[in-house]
């Protein structure tokens, strides 16, 4: 029987079949014990079959592979739903509709500058 060695991922215990048996068995340079395969291997070796118990402790090393692939077709409805409540800030893009209102009260100051265009049409 094998077991691996607590807190040190280089060693793993042998038992014999009789009780007191036991003894220390060390991996070799840059191998790790596995415990699936009971043997000594190259460390975060992907096996060639899933398990059939996935682990719920999540991994300390990142994957370097999505874990699912984008699709090559657009959806058709957007992947977020609008709020219900009006931004405090104005947007980025302008909008396709005009607002009903004005932007701004007129000043009650004239401008420094005359401007290029006329007011209102002539009477």
């Amino acid at each position: 029987l094998f077991y691996p060695r607590c807190n040190n991922p280089t060693d793993f215990v042998m038992c014999g079949p009789r009780k007191g048996q036991c003894s220390i068995g060390k991996c070799g340079s840059g191998l790790h014990w596995d415990e699936d395969k009971l043997k000594c291997d190259y460390p975060f070796q992907p096996s060639a079959f899933p398990s059939s118990n996935p682990s719920v402790i999540p991994s300390s090393q990142p994957s370097l592979e999505p874990t699912v692939m984008p699709s090559d077709t657009p959806s058709l409805r957007p992947s977020f739903d609008p709020s219900a409540d009006p931004s405090s800030e104005p947007s980025a893009a302008p909008t396709s509709q005009p607002s009903p209102k004005p932007s701004a009260l007129p000043s009650s100051q004239p401008s420094p500058e005359p401007s290029t265009e006329p007011s209102a049409a002539p009477s």
